[in-house]
Formats: C-alpha cells, sequence, structure tokens
C-alpha cells in the first residue's frame, strides 16, 4: 500500500494553540461534548473521529492507522485497537491532549492527530528546527509549503506513536523504557521502508534537523516516559539513529524480528536480546 501525498487542509476559525496561548479553563462536560460533535470515518480496523472540515486529513490518517494494523498483525500476529481523531487546535485543547498540538498522542478517547497546519505549528516546529522545514512532497494543494510540511512532521511522530502502542501491546514485560521506544522508532521505520521508501530522505532530514538545532539528549539508558516535553523531543534523533542500526542489520524485517523476539523470551525484551542481534547496538547505547 502506497499513501497519497498530504493534502493540507486550513483551518477554517484562525484558533490560538496550546502551545502559544494559555489553555482555556476546563468546563464540565466539555471532553463528552467535543467526541459528540465529531464527524465519524468508518473503518473495520480503524475508525476516525474528526473535527468539521478534516475530512481529508482524517481520511489520510485513517489509511496510516490501517496499514500498521495490518503490518503489525502480519509482524507479531497481534491486533490493535487503534481510534484515530484528528482534531483542530479548539478540541485539541478541549481533550485535555498534553502534547503541543501538532505532536501526536494516544489518549483514552484514541490517538491525537493535529488536522491541519497553520502559523502556530510552523512557529513550533520552527522552535526546535529552524526556518525552513524540510518538504519533499513538491508545491502543496492548499496552504503554504511550511504549513504543509508542519502536518508531514505530524505524520512523522504519528508513525512512532503508533509504534510505542504496538511495542504495549506486544512486550508483556516491561525492561529498560527506552527498549520500548526503539522498539517504536524500528516499527516507525520498517512501515515507512515498506510503504513510502520515497519519504526516507525527507524523514531523516527531520531528525538531522531537530538533532542539530536542539540540545543533544542524556543518556540512552536515562529515557524515561515521565521526562519534561523538551528533553523528550531531543531523543527522537537518538532513537531513530538506532532503528536506523537495526533495520540495516535486518530491513524491511526489522519489525517483524525484533516484535516476535520477546515470545521466546516469556514476553521480554531485554538488552541482551538487542545487542546478541545488533552488536552495533552496543556503541549506540553507550553514547
Amino acid at each position: 500500500m502506497r499513501f497519497r501525498r498530504l493534502r493540507f487542509v486550513p483551518s477554517l476559525v484562525v484558533a490560538a494553540l496550546c502551545l502559544t496561548s494559555p489553555a482555556r479553563s476546563a468546563q464540565p462536560g466539555d471532553e463528552s461534548r467535543v467526541l459528540a460533535d465529531l464527524l465519524r470515518l468508518p473503518s473495520d480496523t480503524a475508525p476516525v473521529l474528526y473535527s468539521p472540515g478534516a475530512l481529508d486529513r482524517a481520511a489520510h490518517v485513517q489509511k496510516r492507522l490501517e496499514s500498521v494494523v495490518k503490518d503489525v498483525h502480519s509482524w507479531a500476529g497481534v491486533d490493535l485497537d487503534l481510534h484515530g481523531l484528528v482534531l483542530a487546535p479548539e478540541d485539541w485543547q478541549a481533550l485535555h491532549v498534553s502534547r503541543p498540538y501538532g505532536i501526536p498522542q494516544v489518549v483514552a478517547a484514541g490517538l491525537a492527530v493535529p488536522a491541519w497546519g497553520d502559523e502556530h505549528s510552523v512557529a513550533f516546529w520552527q522552535r526546535y528546527l529552524g526556518a525552513g522545514l524540510p518538504w519533499g512532497g513538491g508545491t502543496p494543494l492548499l496552504g503554504s509549503t511550511e504549513e504543509a510540511a508542519s502536518v508531514g512532521l505530524a505524520d512523522t511522530f504519528l508513525q512512532v506513536e503508533c509504534g510505542r502502542f504496538a511495542a504495549a501491546k506486544t512486550v508483556g514485560i516491561r525492561g529498560p523504557e527506552w527498549i520500548a521506544e526503539l522498539l517504536a522508532h524500528v516499527v516507525a521505520l520498517s512501515a515507512v521502508m515498506v510503504h513510502e521508501e520515497e519519504r526516507l530522505p525527507e524523514i531523516a532530514a527531520g531528525y538531522a534537523r531537530l538533532a542539530n538545532h536542539w540540545p543533544a539528549a542524556p543518556a540512552v539508558s536515562a529515557f524515561s516516559a515521565e521526562i519534561d516535553f523538551d528533553t523528550w523531543l531531543s531523543y527522537q534523533p537518538v532513537f531513530h539513529r538506532g532503528a536506523e542500526i537495526v533495520l540495516a542489520k535486518d530491513g524491511r524485517k526489522a519489525a517483524k524480528n525484533l516484535l516476535r523476539l520477546p515470545r521466546g523470551n516469556g514476553g521480554q525484551l531485554m538488552t541482551g536480546d538487542l545487542l546478541k542481534r545488533y552488536p552495533a547496538l552496543a556503541e549506540w547505547l553507550g553514547q
């Protein structure tokens, strides 16, 4: 399956994002009201709720989620229960998604994904990557190249968030947290290699820009889901590099091989398992 290039859908209302303005006070019933007002794009494997005006974006996200569900079932025999939420900025805030608008995140109601890019999402990414966001998709049909690029970056992080969901489903007994994060990036990069290999340079450029523009992350072994957002973001190029090491050995079968490793080890995936199969990770882990 190959994905269509992103079609940027502009917002109909100019809304201040949670990153650039104080969050509004939560009102009783906000979340249930927002969910009730969202439109539905049905699917047997990955239904999506979306904010009005974001149908094209919802269809694009749904194809990604359906592909992940199919891939993970093929690779590991695991059925993912993925539900997408394609949200306008104001709906993102009302559902109390903790990450800044533009960074996909699994929440109680599903996997939250931005509905579109605008000047605020561009400013967010420019803070971390600098001016001139990486974009490999030609001239957008609507909106500026940088607005479309901000949504392309969101899609890169969407793949990894799907990988985190898959890792949580396949590794029954948790080891060091960095292992699950590496597995998430391996799942994401494997999916890109299988379905949209032409995006690999664009994705690598985005991570390289982030690594060069933002302070370096602490040691890999110190990674934790509880760290602050800026530190968490600084780790993402590091784990992308780790995934590249794994794919250099196993290619398109990397996610399949790694997702199946816990089966022979009581549901665990430990450091020794990884270093035995991928010796090149030893140097990466020691950085």
